[in-house]
């Protein structure tokens, strides 16, 4: 336990994904300050397009603090996720009298942080 004591972080990241940064958020502050084997379950049960794209995150995360740090899965817990927002597709929909209203695709940068416990 004490070779742990001073390790960095464990981080996983998933760039450009397709999906609004609200909606991922929703997810991940529920998840805030949880053990990794809780989260799983929580991820597992929920129904959200965001939390199977949070659950391949987090198991890709356990993934590298496993191989990469020599690390227990047991002993993780999760730190805080980073939702942000990335780039987003300009679309238009016809309005009326020739008018045009601007839609925007929005899409998510999603980075996980675990520490250990």
């Amino acid at each position: 336990i004490q070779r742990y004591k001073f390790m960095t972080t464990v981080t996983a990241s998933l760039n450009k994904i397709k999906i609004s940064p609200r909606k991922v958020s929703i997810v991940a502050r529920m998840l805030h300050e949880m053990k990794v084997s809780d989260a799983l379950n929580q991820l597992k049960f929920n129904q959200t397009r965001a939390a199977s794209l949070l659950l391949k995150l987090l198991l890709s995360a356990i993934a590298n603090a496993e191989n990469n740090q020599n690390v227990n899965p047991d002993m993780l817990v999760i730190e805080k996720f980073d939702v942000g927002a990335a780039t987003f597709l300009k679309r238009f929909h016809a309005r009326a009298r020739g008018r045009a209203a601007s839609i925007k695709r929005r899409y998510s940068n999603i980075r996980i942080h675990l520490k250990v416990k």
